[in-house]
């Protein structure tokens, strides 16, 4: 996707920066610069996560689905549209948990098979309806490998850029208590460009 920027939407532009700018001027990832970038840029980071959570916030307020912002939310913060939205959700849930068990599908739900592996894998059960549907659709048995494969390393990647900055945080704090200060590095060069708060975007 590198050369086609203009099919990414902000989140695959985020990423895609992130890793070009850890990888460096060689444009190749080597072991332990992914953390490294993390542990320089956790502010930057933190920022783009709070940048996100924003953003989900204010889809929850224009659908008008909690009735308090206070968190965690529980059930009886639902509004009814907000009661609505997640039964919508636990009902996509329990359709790809079942997938297997209707044969009737092929014609009309394989065009959308990224879609429903990509909400299967939010809900934690990716691997269990990839294999459901390498059975029921043999023949894109290798996209859906090939995919699986491109979402479990996108997976890592988060996993691994949350740890290593939840890390820096900790080790800022402990520097304050300490009397200390701790640095941080800014993002620079790389294809796109990350603004953080609530002004800030990537491009």
């Amino acid at each position: 996707m590198g050369s086609n920027h203009s099919s990414m939407n902000e989140y695959d532009e985020y990423l895609y920066t992130v890793l070009e700018s850890a990888a460096g001027s060689d444009s190749t990832l080597q072991a332990k610069e992914l953390e490294r970038f993390a542990s320089q840029n956790d502010k930057l980071l933190r920022a783009y996560i709070q940048k996100c959570e924003s953003a989900g916030r204010a889809w929850l307020n224009q659908k008008i689905c909690l009735k308090r912002w206070d968190m965690p939310a529980k059930l009886t913060d639902l509004t009814p549209t907000g009661e609505q939205e997640l039964g919508e959700l636990m009902g996509l849930k329990r359709y790809l948990t079942d997938f297997s068990l209707i044969n009737q599908r092929c014609v009309k739900e394989m065009p959308i098979w990224r879609e429903l592996l990509t909400y299967a894998m939010l809900f934690g059960i990716a691997d269990q309806v990839a294999e459901q549907m390498k059975e029921l659709y043999p023949q894109i048995s290798n996209q859906l490998t090939d995919y699986s494969g491109s979402m479990a390393a996108a997976h890592s990647y988060h996993y691994l850029l949350y740890n290593n900055m939840k890390q820096a945080e900790q080790r800022r704090e402990q520097e304050k208590r300490s009397g200390g200060s701790g640095g941080f590095a800014s993002l620079g060069g790389g294809g796109g460009s990350i603004g953080g708060g609530t002004g800030g975007g990537t491009r």
